[in-house]
């Protein structure tokens, strides 16, 4: 049995080696992707502090319509630290995302777009579906469920025969050479980083397949939300020879006035504006001092009059509700806070040690195999 587990555990690791190599890499880049992305974007995404007040975001949203008169602006990215730009994306097209722009908070003038985001986003299709979509993602998703069973596998074939002495788990033999040196890095290497690789995995099918994503909704009790659907035109345009009413701009004034009664302080703000004519304006905010950066609560604002609409607050969710929220929290390991972070970006850098070293180990295999009938024979 012994024997089988160990040819399955090493077919698996040539074969899907480089795949994992690949996501774990990218992975450990989209770690830091919102730091990464500040630090080649200076002048866009930061701005140097003034001593006058920003402006407030309907000051903000007027300036940004001013100049581009013909797009609208579909959501408004704040924080409340005074050197960061506001985010803004506007329409363009038939595009449900539209484009990012960032801008002044103290002037409303456009900045420009990020320098990385365009390196990011490829980074991210990379990582997900090896910027092949359809049939990259079917292997990135078969990849996973591979790695899933050489962690468990591997956890098998190195199981020590004294499991309670530490140093049999984690301790890397450097006197070793050869064989013996490689099989030791990659037995204790895989022990250390076994739980990130299988918190990643499991949270990392999630965007992989449908199914699993919706038998994780309905383990945790949560509706799954229906799949988005494609973008409705823009208000104004012709549809089936009728011209639609445009939309009003929102009374963000009255909006911003009563989301900053209700809460004081906040680590950063996201302004979706309306799609259609009385929808409500919704606010979504990370609240200050809270457990992590996805915990994040919802308000719903009627977009002319200020009035709330309804309230989502992240520790009122169901624990099932708070752990779908948290699934992108615990892939990412942020869930964790900045250690968390780390060991996560840190584990996927390993991931091409084990490509590296598992490609060493089959070929010294191979080469042994070989050998052995012409030893057998010098024997004789």
């Amino acid at each position: 049995m012994r024997k089988l587990w160990s040819r399955l555990h090493w077919f698996v690791g040539i074969t899907a080696g480089l795949v994992l190599a690949v996501v774990g890499l990218t992975g450990a880049l989209l770690s830091y992707e919102d730091a990464l992305t500040k630090r080649f974007s200076p002048g866009v995404m930061t701005v140097p502090v003034r001593d006058a007040a920003p402006l407030p975001p309907a000051g903000i949203y007027a300036r940004v319509q001013a100049a581009e008169p013909g797009r609208r602006i579909l959501f408004m990215g704040l924080s409340p630290a005074p050197g960061d730009a506001v985010s803004v994306r506007l329409s363009m097209g038939d595009s449900p995302r539209g484009e990012e722009y960032f801008v002044d908070p103290y002037t409303g003038k456009l900045l420009g777009q990020s320098a990385a985001a365009d390196v990011f986003l490829f980074i991210r299709r990379v990582h997900r579906w090896l910027a092949v979509e359809g049939i990259g993602k079917q292997i990135t998703g078969i990849s996973v469920l591979l790695l899933i069973g050489m962690a468990l596998t591997g956890l098998y074939l190195r199981w020590p025969r004294r499991p309670g002495n530490w140093r049999a788990w984690f301790h890397i033999d450097f006197k070793r050479t050869g064989r013996s040196f490689l099989w030791n890095l990659h037995a204790v290497i895989g022990t250390i980083v076994l739980v990130p690789y299988l918190m990643s995995s499991f949270t990392g099918l999630y965007w992989s397949y449908d199914w699993y994503r919706s038998a994780m909704f309905s383990l945790a009790g949560v509706p799954e939300p229906a799949r988005a659907k494609p973008a409705a035109k823009p208000a104004g345009e012709e549809r089936h020879g009728e011209k639609r009413a445009p939309l009003a701009a929102p009374n963000l004034t009255a909006a911003w006035d009563v989301f900053t009664q209700a809460v004081p302080a906040y680590e950063k703000a996201s302004v979706r504006m309306p799609e259609r004519p009385g929808a409500p304006l919704q606010i979504t905010y990370l609240d200050a001092g809270a457990s992590h950066d996805r915990a994040f609560d919802r308000m719903n604002v009627d977009a002319q009059s200020g009035a709330i609409v309804s309230r989502e607050l992240y520790a009122q969710k169901s624990d099932g509700g708070k752990f779908m929220m948290n699934v992108s929290a615990l892939h990412r390991g942020s869930f964790f806070g900045q250690p968390g972070i780390i060991i996560m970006g840190l584990s996927s850098l390993t991931m091409p040690l084990f490509a590296i070293t598992g490609w060493m180990l089959y070929l010294d295999r191979r080469k042994k195999k070989r050998q052995a009938p012409a030893s057998r024979a010098l024997q004789s």
